[in-house]
């Protein structure tokens, strides 16, 4: 937001904050107070009272991203854009998904969408599909890195392993077992495991005998997660099953950083491919384990990997990003006036 707003006047709303300093933000940052409620009754409330807000300030464009629960284009009777990052969203699976996507045709369909964004042309594909959408109304622009922030640094000696993001069964499943199987082959790696991780999976490590060699933080404000990087040899995308497509940045800040990349084949990986920034094995544990070992011990491999991945990271600076979103706003305020 900060470089959209050296272009526009922007007010962002939000269901909760994590920013800090936000009161020196060259945007107008407005939230909800934090309350002790479930997120999905924080979110509706937050979408049917932003509204009267936004007839005080009278925006010309609106900008959303919490798509499927959100009722603000209708509401609000302004020109939005619809930033889709979820993958569930273009992704059907559960029962919940398949029953509310008459109220998702009905939300894009709305003659107040005037775009919507997409972070890779598979969730662009996936949204003509399902809800027969004109392609020139979806816009893919990926996620960026901060080059700046996440830059390259030489392979440590010490065998450390790091993931950081979310803990879902079909991660977290995946990664127990591959931190078993890595455990057992080498005493002297160890692993770095950022994120809300599952008491579970926490029992686990104790019950391994793995307290020592398994780092769990917690929650790493996203600025401060390259001094963790910088420590590791080896950065994994353990997952057991394909969700749609998306970009996750996790990957481009692995590669920015310079480090390589062991990543099982589901959809999600694609960035790794077309870099060649690592290596993706099949969903087996057993494989993935051994890419892992032999990253660690290969120096020119793990090196080769690492320096083409800083080369395609360069792509996705948050600087071109931002000027390709900059580009669709001024055509839509333009259109609109």
């Amino acid at each position: 937001m900060e470089g959209i707003s050296k272009r526009f006047r922007v007010y962002v709303f939000v269901g909760q904050v994590h920013l800090k300093g936000r009161e020196a933000a060259a945007f107008r940052l407005y939230s909800l107070p934090s309350i002790r409620i479930p997120s999905r009754l924080l979110y509706v409330g937050w979408a049917y009272s932003a509204p009267a807000f936004f007839d005080l300030i009278g925006p010309d464009l609106l900008w959303i991203f919490e798509v499927p629960i959100l009722p603000i284009p209708r509401l609000a009777n302004r020109p939005t854009v619809i930033d889709i990052d979820d993958p569930s969203f273009s992704y059907p699976r559960g029962m919940w998904e398949r029953v509310s996507r008459l109220w998702h045709i009905k939300l894009l369909r709305d003659r107040s969408v005037a775009a919507i964004v997409v972070p890779t042309y598979r969730i662009r594909e996936r949204l003509i599909e399902l809800y027969d959408l004109p392609e020139e109304e979806i816009a893919v622009i990926p996620n960026g890195v901060d080059t700046s922030l996440f830059r390259p640094t030489p392979l440590p000696e010490d065998p450390v392993v790091l993931y950081y993001g979310s803990f879902p069964e079909y991660r977290a499943r995946f990664l127990a077992k591959v931190l078993g199987r890595v455990a057992e082959r080498r005493r002297d790696v160890k692993f770095i495991l950022i994120g809300d991780v599952p008491k579970w999976f926490r029992d686990f490590i104790v019950e391994r005998g793995l307290r020592d060699r398994v780092e769990t933080p917690g929650f790493i404000e996203h600025d401060r997660l390259p001094i963790w990087i910088r420590r590791a040899r080896v950065t994994i995308f353990p997952q057991e099953r394909s969700l749609g497509g998306r970009l996750p940045t996790k990957l481009l800040d692995y590669m920015a950083s310079g480090r390589p990349i062991v990543a099982t084949d589901v959809e999600e990986s694609w960035p790794v491919k077309d870099a060649r920034s690592g290596i993706i094995t099949r969903v087996d544990a057993g494989e993935f384990s051994e890419a892992i070992l032999r990253l660690l011990d290969d120096d020119r491999l793990a090196e080769k990997l690492a320096s083409e991945g800083v080369r395609y990271a360069e792509r996705f600076e948050w600087k071109l990003i931002i000027e390709r979103y900059v580009e669709l706003l001024k055509a839509l305020v333009e259109e609109i006036r």
